[in-house]
Formats: structure tokens, C-alpha cells, sequence
């Protein structure tokens, strides 16, 4: 068989994968571990061989989470024909298996019957399960890593290797082997080998298997329940790291904002040096251009002296006008900035607010949950209390009571009706007498009638009366009422049934108010019941689910107050003051609207402080302007006044403009910002950010602490049911044990007559033994000089290379990861040899984990050849597709030819 493509919908994790047109030769499928690599496998064994479709041993293959019936199709090729099974494994109508056959471009199907189907793929296979046939040999799961036990090898693997390398089985005393094999076919079927049905070592066996699964459901529970055990604690040694970033975050960011706060002083001046300095340029601009009027306006000067000497004052009129706006703006700046911090101070007081009233939340959280967990346990206390009582108590039906009310009804009637239709025989003697009396056929009786008087007796048909030594008297009916007998066994029949009733129900059927006492037993139950349900209705309202889960809120809001109480120790064990709270709140309340107003005023007072110094800086400037004119018309009168030296004084002003850009831009390199000055802002944006994602780890990781400490709950009572498991599968093993021990001897003194095979097994299988030894050469076992087959055809041991050892040395005693490779290469020989008509498919789930790096790239070369069909070898082999699952793609890289599937980007996983 030759696996060509697998198509799976809802099994376990898978949600739905396609692998289309696989390789005949290696096939590496990857993926990290939960992704779905042992579902596969399972999937592909259930659908050809385990299971049938309507089977409802597969419910644990269902997802949790979905109500969709599990589906795989499985494409393959077999006997020179490709064939399609599809299973919908599900016991209700939407379960089916139809098998397929490619004619042409077309699947035509071959049967649409599901048993049938299931039958014919197996007949198609050669092998009933999963694990028989061949898929014993080369089917291995994960961490299966010795051969099969020769004792345990598949019948139908055995005549595989018989018809492939031709062992007869012989014998010499054949008379006595008929009688043998008569005595263990007692036990065994003569086709197969394998234990009878009707046997009781079969039935043994599958008591002890299905202990056996029981007991692995509860180990695998176990596990389950260790692997969240170990991921709890992991989570729990990951948490204070989480908040050791998280706090150190928060002190990153608080330090970041001191930092801001701390330079913005500096980095104002800065900007107000820069400003300086840019004015300072825009002076010696001014300085330059009224020297240049200077030149033009000499010859004009002593007509313009007067007027640029006013101009000048005004100028710097206005300049100190200017420099005393500019400190009436930065005071008002500065005003500002320290309502911001005060802001900032307000802020986090309504912070430590809110944390407070936060605790007073949870208190009150508190008293809720405490006050509906007593009531919950109340109500569950009351509630089986009250269980216990209805199913101490019995108490009839309605519709008992009411067929009993008519079978009292019925007698009275009847018995009305006997005493009506009855006749009265008065009896009346002078002096005491003894007779005997027969009333409607009863026996006699002897009666003491006194003397003088009357006794009165009823009867229906008959009477008969004996006085001694008088005579007898006999009073009856002309002609017997029938109806009258029939009234009186139907009323007798009805006391019998009502006498018997009233006994199962331990009341006393000659009191008349058994059915009244029945009644209010009836009432009283259902009025228990109708309480169940009121207090089942009450504690679903109050622990909707479960009061461990209200317990788990409280010790949420207990976590979270003692969070609040270590972040604010300021609070104290002290209870919560709502009055004080408000109070608070209300007094911050009105600090902030203070402080906003104020804010608020500041900023206008700065926006109107900053107004008056453009304003000024504006006057200055038109000043200025005034000023170049005159000195315009000063430089045109320059050749008048050259005599008269006003040309030192322009001069000497340039420079000192000059000057005064020298000062300003020394100011301006003193006042120079650092690196973390200019990016002060950027980094405190970055640091909040990365608060907000180490929160938003931490807050994921206790919401998943709580998801597994409800799961970890659940499983209360694990470790007792795993015992008892246990207990009972060694029951079941025992059991089995002493009952195999009589068919085991018979089966080992049968086995003796298949000794005369055994040096017919070791020439054939030779060749086999042979290309072990040089695959085991090649990867660098060369400590062997034989490997010694059994009459199973499997090993039986090793030689050694130097020895004089008789006996072989067993694979079991060799290391772990030598035992793994040897084990492989006799099961790729093998399987290799058993291929040789029709190429079979080998599984390998995880492989060579025990190998180291050396050894494991030779032996990818060995899986090449094993996958490649050897013709000419010695004895023939066939081809082997061969199926690799991994969680370590890269150690298969080097497996040239080889198709690799990234597994985890085929399969989307149930949600």
C-alpha cells in the first residue's frame, strides 16, 4: 500500500487538514509539539482498519468544543489500483463509510455499504487492525523503540514471512503431534494460532484490557492534571517577574517624568536664548544699516543731529520697555508651570482616591460574596437534608392513592350490599346451650348461647344450626344467589389487594385513616420536592456555577484588596469611611476647579503678558525704523560733520551690536540642550507603552492561574480512582496468569516440534542478517559479526565481533539508543524483503531521539535506501514509503529527496 493523500475534518485539535499527492518515497511531516502529529496517526489507523464508522468508542477523538462527528478520508494505492475511504465516524444518521475506486479521471464507488466497506479495505490491506500484519512491523508510535515480542507477533506477520522467504514447518512423530495439537486446540484456533473466543483466557483478556484502559484514562488524567500542575507553577515562578517589570516600568516612567519636569526650565531658557540670539542678529542688522545711513547722511548730520539724538532715546526707550515685558512674560510662563505641577499633585491625590474608594468596592464585594457563600451552604445543607428525607421516606402516587379510593369504595358498596341481600336468623333459649353453628358453608363452629336471650346470625344462602339432644335446624334460600357469592369473593379479593398495599407502605389497612396518613406522606414529598427545586433555583442564583467558583471570586477580591493595600500601606487595616471618601473627593473636586481656574487665568495673563512683549518688540521696531531715518539723513549730511568725528560713535555702536551677537550666541552654546534633554518627551511616551504591554502580560497571566485553578479543582477524587484502576487491573492480570498457565505449557510442548525449523530459518534469513550487520557497519556498529534470527524471524541477539560466546547477546541488554537503531534496521530489512510484490508504507513517529549527530545523518542515508526498491539485493527488497513525523524538522534536512510538510501551517486547530 502506498498512502497518496489524507484528509481530516474535526478530530481532536485538527480542525481540518489536507496532504495532497504525498510522496512514494520519505515524507517528513513537522510540527512543534500539540500540533496534531499523534491525532494524525490516529485518524489514519481508525479509519482503515480500528474502527467502524457507527462505532462509539471514539468519543474522546470528538473536539470539546464542537458538536461536528469526526471525518477522514484516507487516498491509497494497492494491488496496481488506487482506492478512496471515507468515514464519518458518528452513531447517529450522519455516520457512513464509502469506499471508492479511481476509473479513469473518476472515483466510481466500489461500496456504499459501510460494513462492507470497512471489510473490503481490510481484505484489500491484508490486515484486521492497525496493528497486525505488517503495520506490527512498521506502524511505530512515538517512543516505541524495541522490537515486537516474539510471542506477540501478528499470525497473519508470520505467514507474510513464510510465503516471502519459504519456511516449512516439519515434524517427525506426526501421530503424536495430532494428539498434541488435539489438546491445544482446546485452547487455540488450528487456523490462526490465537486463543478461541469461547475460551476463557479471551474473555480474561479483554476484562484486563478494558482495566487496562480504564486505568490509562485515569493515568492520562493524571498527567493532564500533573502537565497543569507544572504549568500553574510555571506561571507562578513567571508572575513576580512580570511584576518586577511592570514595576520597574512604572518607576522608568516616573523617573522619565521627573526628568521632564526638571528640564523644562532648561530647555525654556534655551528656547529663550535662542530667541536672543536671533534678536541680537536682527540688532547688528539694524547697527549695520544705520552705519551705512551714517556714510549717506554725513553731510546732512548737523541739520539731523538733533532729531537722531531724540530718536535714539526713544529707541532705547523702547528697548528697556522690551527687556522689562520679556521678564513680565517669563514670570507669567513660570506661573504657569507651577500650577501644573500642582496640577500633577492634584492628579495623583485623585489617583490614591480612587484606589480608596476601589477598596471600598471590594469590601462591599466582600460582605456580598461571604454573606452568598454562608447562604449558598445553607441552602446545599438544607438542600440534602431534604434529599435524604424524600429518599428515606416512600410515598405512593396520586395514582395509587386514587385506585386505592376505589377499591374502598367498591367494598363499601359490596359490603352494603351483602348486609342488604343478607337474611337474620334470630335464636332465643330458655336456658344456656352449646351448639354448632355452619353459616354459608364454613365449618361448624361451637357457640355458648346463654339462657333467655336472642342471638341474631346473617346469612347469605345457608345456615345450619346443631342443639345436642335437641335436633338440628337448617335455614337456606329457595334457590342460591350467585350474585351474592360473586360480591363476596370480588369484596374479599379487594380487602386482600388493599391489606397488601397498605403493608408495603407500613401502615396498618384496619385503621381507617391509613389512606389519609398515605395522603399526607404524598403531600409531604411533593411539598420536599417542590423545596429542592426552590432551593436548587435559589443556589443556582446565587452560585450559578458552583460555590467553589464563589469562593475563587471571593479569593479574587481578598487578592486584589491586599494588591490595593501593599501599593497604598498608607490605608492600613482601617475600614472604609464613605463619608470621608466623599468628603475627599468633594474637597479635590473643588481644589481642581480652583486650580483650572487659576490655570486658566494664568494662561490668559501669559497670553496677554506675551501680546504686550510683541507689541513692545513691535514699538521697538518702528522705533528703530525711525531711528534709521534720522540717521538716513544724518549719513547725507556725513561730509559736513566728517571734521566733527560722529563717525567713532556709529562705529563704536556697530561693535557693539556685534558684541552683542557674540554674547547672545555664547549664551545660547551655554544654554545647549543634552541628547536626553531634546528626546525627554519621546522616551516618556516609549516608557508608557511599555507599562501598558507588561500590565496587559501580567493581567493575561492571572487570568490563566485562575483558569487552571478551577480545571486543578475538578479533579478532586483523581488519585483514588487511579488507585483503584490499578488494584483492578492486577485483579484482572492475575486471574489471567493462572488461567493461561495450563494452555502456555501446552502451547511450549507444541512449540518443540517447530525447533527442527530453526536451521532452516537462519540459511534464509541470512541475507536479512546480513544487510543488518551492514547498514549497523555503516553507521558505526561494527561491534557485531552475526545477528542470530529466531524461528519468529525476528532477532534473537548478537554476536560479538571478538568472542567465543555460544549464547547471543540480547538486544535489551545494549544501550537505549543502540537497542532504538538496531531495532529500526531489522524492522526497514525486514519490511524492506516483505515489500518485495507490493510497496508498504512505514510510520515513524519521532525517530532517533537517541541518536547522536553522527549516527543520525548515516542513518538518514539508511532510510534513502530503505526507501528505494533493491531489486537485485540478495534476498530482493521493495520499496517503503516512509512517513517521518517530527517536532525537529532540521535534523531531516539532510535526507535528500525527501518531501517535507510544515504541519503546522496545513492544520487549522479546532477553536
Amino acid at each position: 500500500m502506498i498512502l497518496r493523500g489524507i484528509h481530516i475534518d474535526h478530530w481532536r485539535c485538527i480542525g481540518k487538514l489536507d496532504l495532497d499527492a504525498l510522496s512514494p518515497g520519505v515524507n517528513v511531516l513537522s510540527g512543534p509539539n500539540r500540533t496534531g502529529k499523534s491525532s494524525l496517526v490516529a485518524a489514519l489507523r481508525a479509519c482503515l482498519f480500528d474502527f467502524d464508522h457507527n462505532t462509539r468508542s471514539l468519543d474522546d477523538c470528538r473536539p470539546w468544543n464542537s458538536e461536528e462527528s469526526p471525518k477522514v478520508v484516507v487516498e491509497f494505492v494497492t494491488r496496481g489500483e488506487e482506492y478512496q475511504l471515507t468515514k464519518i465516524f458518528s452513531p447517529r444518521k450522519d455516520g457512513k463509510a464509502v469506499l471508492q475506486k479511481r476509473v479513469g479521471n473518476a472515483w466510481c464507488v466500489v461500496h456504499n455499504d459501510p460494513k462492507e466497506a470497512s471489510r473490503k479495505t481490510r481484505e484489500l490491506l491484508g490486515a484486521d487492525k492497525s496493528d497486525a500484519g505488517l503495520n506490527q512491523l512498521l506502524w511505530l508510535d512515538q517512543g516505541q523503540v524495541a522490537l515486537p515480542d516474539p510471542k506477540k507477533l501478528d499470525t497473519s506477520l508470520q505467514q507474510q514471512l513464510l510465503q516471502v522467504l519459504g519456511v516449512l514447518i516439519t515434524g517427525r512423530d506426526q501421530e503424536f503431534k495430532d494428539a498434541l495439537d488435539k489438546r491445544w486446540a482446546q485452547w487455540f484456533t488450528p487456523t490462526t494460532g490465537n486463543y478461541k473466543k469461547n475460551s476463557e483466557v479471551p474473555r480474561l483478556e479483554q476484562l484486563r484490557d478494558q482495566r487496562q484502559v480504564a486505568l490509562d484514562e485515569e493515568e492520562r488524567k493524571y498527567r493532564e492534571v500533573e502537565e497543569d500542575i507544572r504549568a500553574q507553577q510555571v506561571l507562578w515562578d513567571e508572575r513576580p517577574k512580570l511584576e518586577a517589570q511592570a514595576n520597574e516600568a512604572k518607576e522608568e516612567l516616573r523617573r522619565l517624568h521627573q526628568e521632564q519636569a526638571s528640564t523644562e526650565e532648561r530647555r525654556q531658557i534655551f528656547g529663550q536664548a535662542q530667541r536672543n540670539v536671533i534678536a541680537a542678529e536682527k540688532e547688528l542688522e539694524t547697527a549695520l544699516r544705520n552705519w551705512e545711513s551714517f556714510l549717506s547722511a554725513k553731510k546732512r548730520h548737523e541739520n539731523a543731529a538733533d532729531e537722531a539724538s531724540q530718536c535714539a532715546e526713544r529707541v532705547r526707550t523702547a528697548e528697556q520697555e522690551v527687556t522689562r515685558r520679556f521678564g513680565a512674560r517669563h514670570a507669567a510662563d513660570q506661573h504657569v508651570l507651577e500650577l501644573k505641577q500642582a496640577g500633577l499633585a492634584l492628579q495623583l491625590e485623585l489617583e490614591e482616591l480612587g484606589d480608596y474608594r476601589q477598596l471600598g468596592n471590594l469590601s462591599q464585594q466582600q460582605a456580598r460574596l461571604e454573606k452568598d457563600g454562608d447562604r449558598a451552604r445553607e441552602l446545599e445543607a438544607e438542600e440534602k437534608r431534604l434529599e435524604d428525607r424524600v429518599g428515606q421516606s416512600a410515598a405512593p402516587t396520586e395514582d395509587e392513592l386514587s385506585e386505592w379510593r376505589r377499591n374502598r369504595n367498591e367494598g363499601t358498596k359490596l359490603r352494603a350490599r351483602l348486609e342488604a341481600a343478607a337474611l337474620n336468623l334470630t335464636v332465643r333459649l330458655e336456658r344456656p346451650t352449646r351448639i354448632d353453628l355452619s353459616v354459608d358453608g364454613a365449618g361448624p363452629q361451637s357457640v355458648e348461647l346463654p339462657g333467655g336471650e336472642s342471638r341474631t346470625y346473617s346469612l347469605r344462602q345457608r345456615i345450619v344450626l346443631e342443639i345436642p339432644e335437641v335436633g338440628r335446624i337448617e335455614a337456606a334460600r329457595t334457590h342460591a344467589d350467585q350474585s351474592l357469592e360473586e360480591d363476596a369473593r370480588r369484596l374479599t379479593q379487594l380487602d386482600q389487594e388493599f391489606a397488601a398495599s397498605m403493608r408495603s407502605y407500613q401502615e396498618d389497612p384496619a385503621d381507617a385513616s391509613c389512606l389519609e396518613h398515605l395522603t399526607e406522606r404524598r403531600l409531604q414529598r411533593e411539598t420536599d420536592l417542590d423545596r429542592i427545586k426552590k432551593l436548587r433555583k435559589e443556589l443556582g442564583i446565587l452560585a450559578p456555577d458552583g460555590i467553589a467558583v464563589l469562593q475563587g471570586q471571593l479569593d479574587d477580591v481578598l487578592r486584589q484588596k491586599e494588591v490595593i493595600r501593599e501599593r497604598r500601606p498608607s490605608f492600613g487595616d482601617s475600614p472604609f469611611d464613605g463619608a470621608e471618601a466623599e468628603r475627599r473627593e468633594l474637597s479635590l473636586h473643588e481644589q481642581v476647579g480652583r486650580w483650572k481656574k487659576a490655570l486658566e487665568e494664568a494662561e490668559l495673563a501669559a497670553k496677554d503678558t506675551q501680546n504686550a512683549f510683541e507689541n513692545a518688540n513691535k514699538v521697538h521696531a518702528k522705533l528703530s525704523n525711525d531711528h534709521a531715518g534720522a540717521k538716513a539723513t544724518e549719513k547725507a549730511a556725513t561730509e559736513e560733520l566728517q571734521r566733527l568725528g560722529e563717525e567713532s560713535a556709529l562705529s563704536a555702536k556697530r561693535q557693539a551690536a556685534e558684541g552683542a551677537v557674540g554674547a547672545a550666541k555664547e549664551r545660547l552654546a551655554a544654554a545647549a540642550l543634552t541628547p536626553e534633554e531634546q528626546t525627554i518627551d519621546e522616551r516618556c511616551d516609549r516608557a508608557k507603552n511599555a507599562l501598558q504591554q507588561r500590565e496587559e502580560r501580567l493581567r493575561k497571566l492571572d487570568d490563566e492561574m485562575i483558569r487552571l485553578r478551577g480545571k486543578l479543582e475538578s479533579s478532586e477524587g483523581l488519585h483514588t480512582r487511579r488507585t483503584d484502576a490499578a488494584l483492578a487491573l492486577q485483579a484482572a492480570t492475575t486471574q489471567l496468569e493462572r488461567e493461561t498457565l495450563e494452555a502456555t505449557a501446552h502451547k511450549h510442548l507444541r512449540d518443540l516440534f517447530d525447533q527442527c525449523r530453526e536451521y532452516q530459518v537462519q540459511r534464509v534469513v541470512g541475507p536479512i542478517s546480513a544487510r543488518v550487520l551492514n547498514w549497523a557497519r555503516h553507521l558505526g556498529l561494527s561491534d557485531y559479526r552475526e545477528v542470530r534470527f529466531g524461528d519468529q524471524f525476528l532477532p534473537e541477539g548478537f554476536f560479538p565481533q571478538n568472542g567465543a560466546l555460544e549464547t547471543p547477546i540480547a538486544l535489551s541488554e545494549e544501550s537505549y539508543g543502540t537497542v532504538e537503531q538496531l531495532a529500526l534496521l531489522v524492522r526497514l530489512a525486514l519490511g524492506g524483503v516483505l515489500a518485495k510484490n507490493e510497496p508498504q508504507v512505514a510510520i515513524l513517529d519521532d525517530p532517533l531521539t537517541h541518536a547522536d549527530t553522527g549516527k543520525h545523518r548515516r542513518f538518514l542515508e539508511i532510510i534513502r535506501m530503505a526507501a528505494e526498491a533493491q531489486v537485485a539485493a540478495d534476498p530482493p527488497a521493495g520499496p517503503l514509503q516512509i512517513l517521518i513525523l517530527t517536532c525537529h524538522p532540521d535534523r531531516f534536512d539532510h535526507l535528500p529527496g525527501a518531501m517535507q510538510i510544515n504541519l503546522a501551517e496545513r492544520i487549522s486547530r479546532e477553536a
